[in-house]
């Protein structure tokens, strides 16, 4: 199942709540037994979710902030065992006003490639990891 971030930007500042991420790749299986703490048991073993340890922050657009226009971006990434992250789909883009699509999507894309994770595992071996982040541009809060 692909986790999900969903983050807020409101005036440029970020609320961000992540949960359960997907993984790609195969592993021993293990008893719930042999999970270490803060691992979680899978029908793939034990798996370790990434650890973000760089997030950049996407910048709303200036314009789109001036005119009052909200949107949501919804991508769909994937972390590398390096930690990188690449692999950037987009799901989906709204806005209030369509013609910001473009820019609010460039601002998500531009800020997630910057982000870094410490990879996830699954039995102590790093693994690539796909997740969904969304990213809500609010003017108004």
């Amino acid at each position: 199942m692909p986790g999900r971030h969903n983050v807020v930007v409101l005036a440029g500042s970020p609320l961000t709540i992540s949960m359960c991420i997907g993984i790609v790749g195969a592993a021993e299986k293990k008893s719930a037994d042999d999970c270490h703490k803060g691992e979680t048991k899978t029908h793939q073993g034990c798996v370790k979710d990434p650890k973000i340890i760089h997030k950049t922050q996407p910048v709303y657009p200036p314009e789109a902030r001036k005119r009052g226009v909200d949107g949501s971006v919804t991508l769909q990434s994937r972390v590398t065992v390096e930690g990188t992250v690449d692999e950037i789909t987009v799901l989906n883009v709204q806005a209030t006003d369509a013609s910001f699509n473009e820019s609010l999507q460039g601002a998500a894309i531009t800020a997630l490639k910057q982000w870094k994770y410490r990879p996830g595992t699954i039995g102590g071996k790093p693994v690539a990891i796909y997740f969904t982040v969304v990213i809500d541009f609010l003017s108004g809060q």
